[in-house]
């Protein structure tokens, strides 16, 4: 019997997410601004309420999450520059990592302001992104996992760089696939 272990549980969750948001984006982004906003409230949002509320429990940064997420869906209603926004950060904070927060923030910015005069193709081109970023980096966490590197003999000193190869591969091909996929009728 076949038993998967807890993270490559999270890694098949990880991959069905990312393929929800490449090749469905347009269409359920009400969820995906409630899960990036909680993602982000979470990450970023826990240590300054931690501080505020003179507290370190475990559920401080839950509830930054929760906050996060209700401001992430009053912003999509207000506007979709913030839905732009929110998804832009998620895509530098994942593309960029290493960059100054305010860079990425910057960065972000200015796709919110792309997706305010451009919504229904900049959304569906940045949920591709998303997803197949999602997908590309979930695909080379299981090839570590599954052993593919090994399997297929790669002994020499380019084989670690193997996992990275299929990300950026996964991400950009699944990107113009996913674009593709969401804007083939756009009158909806």
């Amino acid at each position: 019997m076949l038993l998967i272990s807890g993270s490559m549980t999270m890694a098949f969750i990880g991959l069905l997410l990312g393929i929800l948001f490449c090749f469905m984006g347009r269409k359920v982004i009400g969820i995906i601004i409630v899960l990036l906003g909680f993602a982000i409230g979470y990450s970023w949002g826990g240590p300054p309420l931690g501080n505020l509320l003179n507290s370190s429990g475990a559920w401080v940064p839950w509830v930054a999450g929760a906050l996060g997420s209700i401001i992430s869906v009053v912003a999509w209603k207000i506007s979709m520059f913030f839905a732009g926004t929110v998804i832009g950060l998620f895509i530098v904070r994942g593309v960029f990592p290493e960059l100054v927060q305010l860079a990425q923030v910057g960065i972000a910015f200015a796709i919110g302001v792309l997706v305010q005069f451009f919504k229904k193709p900049i959304i569906s081109l940045f949920t591709a992104f998303a997803g197949a970023y999602m997908i590309g980096t979930t695909l080379a966490y299981m090839s570590l996992d599954l052993g593919l590197v090994d399997t297929v003999g790669l002994v020499d000193q380019g084989a670690s760089s193997i996992p990275r190869y299929i990300q950026i591969g996964a991400t950009v091909i699944l990107t113009v696939v996913g674009y593709l996929f969401q804007t083939r009728k756009l009158d909806d």
